[in-house]
């Protein structure tokens, strides 16, 4: 399983280990050790915005981006690229206090959210929604819950 991560954001001094053990947990039980390829950039609320306004017609940041290369996770192949994950940094600070997570536990949360999408799993539809929220939920409760997982050293410039 190959998890390349690109910090973009530069004021949050990322660790990828962690966040390459979130990935390869969740993708090894969901996709049944069928090995993929997967990219997560790390990016602030402006870029975000960009991004999601060129691709998804929406104004204003969001906490994660997904950009499947499959159509179900039924398709994957063998050493088939899954597809990307951009996720805000920034906004895992800003909603870490609404949410009563820590930073850490926000910026995990986003990444099982990404790899949910990527692997079909949709939220737009009630029904879908809660297949997907109470999958998100036990991968949290289990991995970065229960672990303490650390993927952010440190704010390095303000905030």
């Amino acid at each position: 399983m190959k998890i390349r991560i690109s910090n973009r954001n530069k004021r949050f001094k990322i660790k990828k280990m962690p966040i390459k053990q979130l990935c390869r947990c969740v993708l090894k039980e969901e996709l049944n050790d069928l090995d993929c390829e997967l990219d997560i950039t790390i990016v602030s609320n402006e870029e975000i915005a960009r991004l999601n306004e060129q691709y998804l017609q929406h104004e204003g940041a969001t906490d994660v981006l997904s950009f499947p290369q499959i159509e179900q996770k039924k398709t994957v192949l063998l050493n088939s690229q899954l597809g990307d994950i951009v996720v805000s940094s920034d906004m895992a600070f800003e909603q870490s206090k609404t949410y009563s997570n820590t930073f850490n536990q926000e910026f995990g949360l986003y990444i099982i959210h990404g790899i949910l999408h990527l692997l079909g799993y949709d939220d737009r539809e009630e029904s879908d929604k809660l297949i997907m929220e109470t999958k998100q939920e036990i991968w949290f409760n289990t991995l970065v819950k229960k672990n303490d997982m650390e993927f952010i050293c440190h704010n390095k410039k303000g905030g």
